[in-house]
């Protein structure tokens, strides 16, 4: 048993390395080959030299034992270099130099060993006590200088290995296998140092138990698929096996057969033709074999190879950033077998990382990577992957906030995959475990880092022709969508009347053209700019803003009707008026603006139809006073027609003694305007003539005009007027009359002007009438001015609610005002017939009277 025992460890060693190596180097070749296999390569076909030179010397083959020893020797002592250049390019370190210098030390040391300065003598001897030859050998002074180039090499293994854990790269995690590998190699090329230990195969034990760690390394890294090759190579091996044996077998049973026969052929041609015929029909068999192992090992490697060639080849053809991010994230969850992944694209304008796309449509999440989070600025240096275990013992990431290392946390980030094209980061892969209970590595990282490469490219290019989309589409000036654009957008809108209605607003800047020659071209570009951010501020999602031309903005909101469309371009028309035009050291400009309203399909038919309405009605915002809403109907067509330059000369005298006296008194200009607007709903909706409603509507923008000739204190006094101050305010009315009788063409709106602050029960000023007495047009006025003064800032009060307003004027119906008319009015405004408008703040009263006057 002991002889057993001593025969297998003297044969066996050298045999099982011979065959380790040589098996390890089969499936190597068989492998997807890069440089560090290829270094691996070397080390094992210097093993396996080794380990056949070593059996070649214990055989005593010719020429001797002593030249096999020497070759021996020269085989072993390349073994460590092959390490040492392994272990470089294990841990991607060049050092070109340092290899060259320790592959001259091997060349010296290899000099000397055929000198016979190694080995100076060697020989199998028969021992008696012994099953088998021993070798005996006298080793040389250079076998020491060997040992210590040895020795040189690891210690500076291990002085790199060493730095590499500091840094705690993503490979590291090998590194204690390869470390452990030279240490066994060291030991075990030592023990040749004493020829008593040397002769036994200590040293063939040391490098196939190396080579078993080195392998280890590779695999735990999956630097390949170490798993099917070895798996496929040892199938494939089987089966070509049992092909070849049953082919010799058929070939002997032919033989046999044609023995028998007797046929007179010479027995070595039937043998070649019984041969070729054999290759030839176990041919196609051996090739489809082939295919299906082939296919089997490898088939969750083609689905991935042809899933990332089919996104390459899609991609390719698009540009479409919202598509390509899409399929990316579907690919990278095929390929990982996880949809817990998220993407981050970089916000140029914000300089951070903002969150874009995830792997499940639903799930979202609420962060954004700054320009100096740890993860950003590692890939702004480097593209390495990062993962999560590393970052806890990494230097770099030890300045991370822990409160995002604690977001990090939530979702489960296993590692962190760059996106970059031309060295510069434009996204960011985030790639997380399902839940805690499932953490492990994401398969297939390598591929999906590649996959991250392709789609960098298609990224950077979708978002330069957005860029260039956008610009072609966006005005210069007001970073709003162009006339083009707007145009395009109105025809898409309207080509299906079954999707609901859509309301098109054009807003205008009153008086742009007298605000740029005042004040320049540069403070009207300020203008546009500014009211185009109110635009877009207070529309939002809800509508697209686009500059349609000069000072006129359209705006297109889908699925609005009149009274939401009308109620936002509210909000935007009182907003503008709020807001001060010049810089913040310069007196403050204010400026408003007109917008007209049409709706699709209620009221427009097609684009041109909508567009032609919105610019009646505009048009008709415009000419009654500027700085309001209006909203088409068909009257506004009539009307524009029937405009004579009579009328229009007539309505800019009506503005101009407005204008003076909002000099004066800052709420009368808005004030009149909307007076007018309640009063001429009142007259429409009890049946007044056309020309009546517009002597109403005339009377109401002139009723408070005598103010101008009130004293300031009295008219903008802050608290209650005392008696003779209320007798002086009185007197308004009769100086209203004074003005308005010396204007020939606007004799007919005196009676509405003086009876205005008429009571019903005869208590008013200043005549003192009651009833039907009063004229109709004043009635209307009458309730018009209450309503809107009690629902109105003004010096010395703040406004009150509409419904309390209503029920003010419900009480005083037959005292203060005509029943009648007070019912038709309370029951236009509940039933959302008359829209009720918003005021001016006290703070927009601060203004200039010139600048009033512009706007």
């Amino acid at each position: 048993m002991i002889d057993q025992l001593q025969v297998f460890i003297y044969w066996g060693l050298p045999i099982t390395t011979l065959v380790f190596s040589l098996t390890i180097l089969v499936i190597l070749v068989l492998s997807k080959k890069d440089n560090l296999i290829k270094a691996f390569i070397f080390m094992v076909s210097s093993m396996a030299v080794w380990s056949a030179t070593s059996i070649l010397m214990k055989m005593n083959t010719a020429p001797g034992t002593l030249f096999w020893n020497r070759f021996m020797v020269a085989a072993m002592v390349m073994i460590p270099l092959a390490a040492y250049i392994f272990f470089t390019i294990y841990i991607k370190m060049k050092r070109r130099i340092s290899i060259v210098f320790w592959a001259l030390m091997i060349a010296i040391i290899q000099v000397l060993n055929a000198l016979g300065l190694t080995t100076q003598s060697a020989q199998m001897v028969k021992i008696d006590y012994a099953p088998f030859i021993e070798l005996q050998y006298e080793i040389g002074i250079a076998s020491y200088f060997c040992y210590i180039a040895i020795f040189g090499l690891l210690l500076v293994c291990l002085f790199l290995a060493r730095k590499e854990y500091r840094s705690a790269k993503p490979y590291t995690s090998g590194l204690k296998n390869i470390i452990v590998a030279l240490f066994v190699l060291f030991f075990g090329f030592g023990a040749n140092l004493i020829p008593i230990i040397g002769k036994y195969p200590i040293d063939f034990a040391a490098g196939t138990l190396a080579s078993m760690y080195m392998m280890t390394a590779i695999y735990k890294n999956r630097v390949l698929e170490l798993k099917f090759v070895i798996t496929k190579a040892v199938i494939f091996t089987a089966l070509l096996t049992a092909i070849t044996i049953g082919s010799i077998y058929a070939v002997n049973a032919l033989i046999s057969i044609f023995n028998k026969m007797q046929t007179g052929m010479n027995q070595n041609i039937f043998i070649l033709i019984v041969t070729f015929v054999s290759l030839v029909i176990f041919q196609p068999f051996f090739r489809l074999i082939y295919n299906l192992v082939n296919n089997f090992f490898y088939k969750e490697e083609n689905k991935r190879n042809n899933l990332i060639k089919n996104f390459t080849l899609r991609i390719a053809h698009n540009l479409d950033l919202g598509l390509i991010v899409d399929d990316l994230m579907r690919v990278i969850s095929e390929v990982s077998e996880t949809d817990r992944n998220y993407m981050f694209m970089r916000n140029i304008e914000e300089d951070r990382f903002d969150f874009y796309a995830s792997g499940k449509k639903l799930d979202r999440l609420a962060m954004s990577l700054s320009s100096t989070h740890p993860i950003v600025r590692w890939f702004e240096q480097t593209d390495d992957i990062i993962f999560t275990k590393n970052m806890d013992t990494h230097p770099f990431f030890k300045t991370m906030w822990d409160a995002d290392r604690m977001q990090l946390n939530q979702i489960l980030m296993e590692c962190a995959i760059p996106l970059k094209y031309n060295s510069k980061l434009i996204g960011i892969l985030i790639m997380c475990n399902k839940d805690i209970r499932s953490i492990k590595e994401i398969a297939n990282i390598e591929e999906i880092s590649m996959v991250c490469v392709t789609a960098s490219i298609a990224i950077s290019n979708a978002r330069l022709y957005e860029k260039a989309k956008s610009e072609a589409q966006m005005d210069a000036v007001t970073s709003v969508f162009n006339h083009r654009y707007f145009m395009d957008k109105l025809i898409s809108v309207t080509a299906d009347r079954k999707r609901g209605t859509t309301a098109v607003c054009l807003v205008g800047v009153d008086m742009f053209t007298v605000y740029n020659d005042i004040y320049g071209h540069y403070a009207g570009d300020a203008v546009l700019i500014k009211v185009a951010g109110v635009l877009k501020q207070v529309c939002g999602t809800y509508g697209t803003v686009s500059r349609y031309a000069g000072d006129l903005f359209a705006i297109v909101l889908p699925f609005m009707d009149t009274k939401q469309s009308y109620e936002l371009m509210e909000k935007i028309r009182t907003r503008v008026e709020g807001i001060s035009m010049s810089q913040d050291d310069e007196t403050p400009r204010f400026i408003t603006v007109s917008i007209g309203i049409s709706i699709f399909p209620n009221q427009s038919k097609d684009d041109k139809e909508l567009l032609k309405h919105s610019m009646l009605a505009l048009s008709e915002a415009k000419k009654t006073g500027r700085n309001k809403t209006a909203i088409y109907n068909s009257e506004m067509e009539e009307q524009n027609h029937g405009v004579s330059e009579t009328d229009e000369n007539q309505m800019a005298t009506i503005y101009a003694l407005t204008a003076a006296i909002d000099a004066k008194d800052h709420f009368t200009f808005g004030h009149s305007q909307r007076v007018a607007k309640y009063a001429t709903a009142i007259a429409e909706a009890v049946g007044a003539k056309t020309e009546e409603v517009e002597i109403i509507r005339q009377a109401s923008l002139l009723h408070d005009i005598g103010k101008i000739g009130i004293p300031e204190n009295v008219l903008t006094k802050l608290t209650r007027l005392t008696t003779e101050e209320y007798e002086t305010m009185k007197k308004h009315v009769d100086l209203s009359i004074t003005i308005i009788k010396y204007l020939p063409t606007f004799n007919k709106v005196i009676p509405s002007v003086l009876g205005h602050h008429e009571r019903w029960d005869g208590k008013g000023y200043p005549r003192k009438i009651k009833g039907e007495n009063i004229s109709f047009g004043a009635r209307c006025i009458c309730i018009a001015d209450a309503f809107d003064a009690i629902t109105s800032d003004r010096h010395y009060k703040s406004y009150m609610s509409v419904d309390y307003a209503l029920e003010e004027i419900s009480r005083n119906a037959g005292t203060q005002f005509d029943p009648a008319l007070t019912d038709v009015f309370v029951r236009l405004v509940k039933d959302g017939l008359l829209i009720i408008e918003p005021t001016r703040s006290n703070q927009y009263a601060k203004s200039s009277a010139f600048e009033q006057t512009i706007s």
